[in-house]
């Protein structure tokens, strides 16, 4: 759980000014601009069978990413055996839901807060690609046919759990902060 707090603390500061967040660059990060009618770069993701790849390190950040009324962006993330995979979404707005999957397409983890900062992390039972889901949960503030831009960090790990510990089932917890 240390990880976790800590991962959270520092990404905290990576999504300051997420409504006017200026594309990054450098790797694990992606380019691009959305707004409120325009679909995001990976884009069609919208199901498991079009689930974009991605190949998170300790700590990867992917900005300008939006998902409208209606639709899903799925991400795929391979991991072995008795990885971790943290998951953070932030947003300006509220009405996201982040979800993980496991390679059976089962859903694992599911954060459907409405606050601005959410996270869910999952210790991998078994290797395969294990998938992170964000959609929407309600209308927007600014319109409920505005798409919400987000903002997702993602961390791959190796699992502190000790041989003993419970990786042999996967495991997640979801976490959802209040924005002060």
């Amino acid at each position: 759980m240390v990880s976790l707090t800590v991962l959270l603390a520092v990404s905290v500061s990576s999504f300051a000014g997420i409504a006017a967040a200026a594309p990054t660059t450098g790797a694990g990060a992606t380019t691009g601009a959305g707004s409120a009618t325009t679909a995001d770069h990976f884009e069609p993701n919208n199901d498991f069978a079009h689930a974009t790849t991605l190949t998170p390190g300790v700590l990867s950040t992917y900005r300008n990413l939006n998902v409208g009324p209606g639709d899903v962006d799925v991400y795929g993330v391979q991991l072995q055996s008795g990885e971790r995979l943290v998951a953070m979404v932030a947003h300006r707005d509220g009405g996201l839901q982040l979800s993980i999957y496991g390679p059976d397409q089962q859903s694992l983890n599911v954060n459907r807060s409405s606050n601005y900062l959410q996270a869910a992390n999952v210790v991998a039972n078994r290797t395969g690609t294990y998938y992170v889901v964000v959609s929407r949960t309600g209308a927007a503030t600014d319109g409920q046919n505005a798409s919400l831009p987000y903002a997702l960090v993602l961390s791959k790990t190796r699992s502190t759990l000790s041989r003993g510990g419970s990786a042999g089932n996967a495991t997640g917890t979801s976490t959802g902060t209040t924005s002060s």
